[in-house]
């Protein structure tokens, strides 16, 4: 009937759509929908051998389809929003590993250094006096080399780690990356809502 009726239906139709679209709302009419049950088999004896199938109206699916239109491009950029948030989140673009340099008695330390690809963050503490941070090639992380590389002192400590500033006397950098994360997903799950 709809087809048959396309032209004289057309506009009253896009009026109500538009309408509804403006508003929120769905007409309570088109909401409702008639259960029908089917059968799964072709002689049913008893309740479990039907299926229930909801019949809605075409006028309803008409308008779900165009809000799905509507709605998939947002979802699909929320998506990619989600993506960017996380990536930026977490990775540092355009630049490798970033380590504090310097060598100090108090654990307080400003400066920042560039590091190479192969390159860790190193925290070279000798036991009671100054601690040394900078960048190191991964491989000297070892007790041997770094005796070599340090002769000037004899007993030390040290820690190796390879995320950006993580050389720090505090902890509070190495949090960084996780409070970005739990940030970048509490701003989408605020959008979504």
């Amino acid at each position: 009937m709809l087809k048959a009726c396309a032209a004289e239906l057309g506009e009253p139709l896009q009026r109500v759509f538009n309408l509804s679209l403006r508003l929120g709302r769905v007409p309570a009419l088109w909401k409702t929908s008639c259960i029908v049950p089917v059968p799964k088999k072709n002689r049913p004896n008893e309740l479990n051998d039907f299926r229930p199938v909801a019949l809605t109206s075409h006028l309803m699916k008409t308008l779900e389809r165009l809000f799905l239109n509507l709605l998939r491009p947002q979802g699909e950029d929320d998506m990619k929003l989600l993506l960017l948030l996380l990536c930026f989140g977490t990775l540092r673009v355009g630049s490798g590993l970033r380590c504090y340099k310097c060598q100090d008695y108090t654990g307080r330390c400003q400066d920042v250094q560039e590091c190479t690809y192969e390159d860790s963050c190193i925290s070279l503490s000798e036991r009671g006096g100054k601690t040394i941070r900078q960048c190191i090639r991964y491989t000297d992380c070892d007790n041997s080399r770094l005796s070599q590389m340090f002769p000037a002192i004899s007993a030390f400590t040290y820690r190796c780690c390879s995320s950006n500033l993580c050389n720090s006397g505090t902890a509070c950098t190495a949090v960084t990356p996780l409070v970005a994360l739990l940030g970048s997903l509490l701003s989408v799950w605020w959008c979504w809502m």
